[in-house]
């Protein structure tokens, strides 16, 4: 045979081939189309379901995250007004330690009541009584009766 014939042939059973195989997929696409249609509004139905239950959690969650901001924003301002002057208090005392240092240093002679001052000054500042007393140089037990005398009084 010719070789002319044969790459005809070869072509036209090629040719034949793909309109057969799209032919067949045609074939399957329209068959699956209407098993498909029913299952696809199912899962729209589903997916439609979850939406919309997502969205109810998502709003639940605002509400939730609004409330303990605000919880915690009324928290914050408490905290605020109770500790408010804080910092001014801490760096007043802080002042008056240094000027009490200050004349304990320059071995001025000070009397009983800058000592109680200055014990208190320091059992403000979180010192321990061993600590206040070798400070200033009183005997503990004395820093502790300074301490218990300003409780009574």
């Amino acid at each position: 045979m010719d070789p002319m014939v044969i790459l005809l042939l070869v072509l036209v059973v090629a040719v034949a081939a793909v309109v057969f195989f799209f032919g067949y997929l045609i074939y399957v696409n329209g068959r699956n189309t209407g098993k498909t249609s029913a299952e696809l509004k199912e899962k729209e139905s589903e997916l439609i379901e979850l939406y919309s239950s997502l969205e109810l959690m998502i709003k639940e969650i605002d509400v939730y995250t609004q409330k303990a901001k605000s919880e915690i924003n009324a928290d914050i301002d408490r905290i605020k007004k109770i500790h408010g002057d804080t910092p001014r208090q801490n760096q007043d005392i802080d002042e008056k330690l240094q000027y009490a240092n200050r004349l304990y240093r320059r071995n001025e002679d000070m009397d009983y009541a800058d000592k109680c001052r200055l014990v208190r000054l320091y059992h403000e500042k979180s010192y321990t009584v061993p600590e206040i007393s070798r400070t200033i140089g009183l005997g503990q037990g004395e820093v502790k009766l300074i301490l218990d005398l300003k409780k009574i009084i």
